[in-house]
């Protein structure tokens, strides 16, 4: 969304990506003092791969690297979200 492209609704898995990811850190995923600084860094950036606690169980881990795929088409589904192993 913040590169100005057109989106799917792949979109919100990307955004529960973000918001799990901060109640585990209680940061964002990837940090930018500006939304400009924010695209700047998505362009630059091909393979993005927020750093995860190693203390992280191995499942909330693959759900966070599922949701937060830079390239949507990579990304987990839907369906893969609601039947994935953390939510079970």
């Amino acid at each position: 969304v913040i590169m100005s492209q057109n989106y799917d609704s792949k979109a919100d898995l990307w955004s529960i990506g973000t918001i799990v990811y901060q109640c585990l850190t209680g940061k964002a995923p990837f940090h930018a003092s500006t939304p400009q600084e924010l695209r700047f860094f998505y362009e630059s950036n091909t393979t993005l791969l927020p750093s995860i606690p190693k203390e992280t169980s191995a499942n909330l881990r693959h759900l966070l690297l599922g949701l937060l795929q830079r390239n949507h088409k990579e990304r987990m589904t839907f369906d893969e979200f609601f039947h994935h192993p953390f939510l079970e």
